[in-house]
Formats: structure tokens, sequence, C-alpha cells
């Protein structure tokens, strides 16, 4: 099963709700989606912002939805909750699109370009792109990771890795010089190196 906290938000009690329904029906790994363009919910230690300013949207109507967020200890007590129901938790960090509120908080850790108005899918708002080739931002990435997986013992960690706006890198002069070092012949290969890096 599958839930997504980034978009909608449902706290420690819900969650835990959610894990034992899930039991009763033997089934026994959740999806948690934690972060997205909409909101970062996991709390990060090394990296404040992602929670200070990362948790909270505004959204289209100018009202305020969060901060809203899982701190470490609750997410090791729903971890160690799960375990009891026999359910495996595969958290989910996105990675390197779906990354509004990443941008947000660390915006130095992206393709610093302006897309044009007219873009996939008529999307303005949320198609950032990580600057994978910068080494903080790989750096950045590697400790959120870290921290991940001191918290959750799933054998996987889901990186999302979908709908990645390519005319970022495109137009990004840092990442087509790193593109052209490489050999990469496009923004595909540019994302396979990076998948495997992470």
């Amino acid at each position: 099963m599958h839930l997504d906290c980034s978009r909608h938000f449902f706290n420690v009690t819900e969650v835990k709700k959610y894990l034992y329904w899930m039991s009763l029906h033997k089934l026994n790994t959740f999806h948690w989606h934690l972060t997205d363009d909409q909101g970062w919910r996991f709390e990060s230690k090394k990296y404040p912002k992602l929670t200070e300013v990362g948790s909270i949207l505004i959204q289209d109507d100018g009202t305020q939805y969060g901060p809203y967020f899982y701190t470490q200890d609750e997410m090791k007590d729903i971890v160690s909750y799960a375990k009891n129901l026999c359910i495996t938790i595969v958290p989910e960090i996105d990675m390197p699109g779906h990354s509004e509120s990443a941008y947000n908080s660390y915006p130095e850790l992206f393709c610093q370009i302006t897309v044009p108005k007219k873009s996939y899918w008529n999307r303005y708002k949320y198609i950032k792109a990580y600057c994978i080739s910068n080494k903080s931002t790989i750096d950045f990435l590697k400790d959120i990771l870290k921290e991940l997986i001191e918290i959750f013992d799933s054998e996987y960690i889901h990186i999302g890795g979908d709908e990645v706006i390519p005319l970022y890198w495109e137009n990004c002069e840092k990442c087509q010089k790193f593109m052209k070092e490489k050999g990469f012949e496009d923004s595909y290969d540019y994302q396979n190196w990076f998948t495997l890096l992470i």
C-alpha cells in the first residue's frame, strides 16, 4: 500500500491506523511518500530548512498549508509499530525531480535557469530539477539518504525519478559542460548516471 503524505499530510495516529488496517488485510509493504513538490515531511538534522521552509506550502489562494512533518523520533516509532505488525516501510524521497519543497529550502542545489512559460504539461510552478553536476548537490542527497537509512530498516529506498523536466539540464551551462565531459548523449543518459550514482 502507498500513502502520499507530501501532498496531503497524515499525522502519526492516522499513519498507524493505516498500518493497522493494512495488517488486517495481510498487506506487508508500506510505500511511504515523504517528499514531493508540495511538501518535505522528513526531518533532517543536517538540513533544518527542509522542514522549516520545505514543509510549508503556500496554496494558490494564498493560504498556508503546514508546517507539517515527522520528526525522526516519530518516524522511528512508526517503523517500530509497523515491524510489530510484520510490515516493512519503504520510504520515498523524490529526486532528481518533484523537488519544489527542497528548492524552496536550498535553491543553490538546483539549476539556476528560468524555464520558458510554455513548458511540459503546462506546469509552471512545480518543475524544478536538482543540478546534479554540482558536488554539493550530490553530497546533500547522499546525506539525506544516510539519515534515512538510520531510521528505516527496509532493504529498499524509493527515489521517485519520474517526470523530470530535461529543459533545466538542457539549458544549464554547468550541466551541459558536465554532460560533455562525461560523454553523455542526452538528458536521459545524465539521469541514468545519477540514478546509478545515488
